[in-house]
């Protein structure tokens, strides 16, 4: 269960980290401009700054790297996005 929870609070933070730090907000410009393809619409946001998209990725490494089974995406990448949506 501690398993479990860590990589969900691991795979919230990185995707936090990745869409929308200061930190890496260089690199996910650089990104944005050298891939223009990976924005659908213009209404809709550049893959490295989609939560939903970099999350789910996110979550599937998280769980490779915690050596979890295949199901357990879907709890981490579910788990992940629900904290994402309490913030304000």
């Amino acid at each position: 269960m501690i398993v479990i929870l860590t990589a969900i609070f691991a795979a919230y933070i990185v995707t936090v980290v990745i869409t929308g730090s200061s930190l890496l907000a260089p690199a996910r410009e650089w990104l944005i401009e050298s891939t223009p393809r990976l924005q659908i619409t213009a209404d809709h946001p550049h893959f490295a700054e989609c939560r939903l998209c970099v999350g789910f990725w996110v979550s599937v490494a998280v769980c490779l790297f915690f050596g979890l089974p295949f199901w357990a995406v879907g709890l981490i990448y579910g788990a992940s996005y629900f904290l994402a949506t309490q913030e304000r």
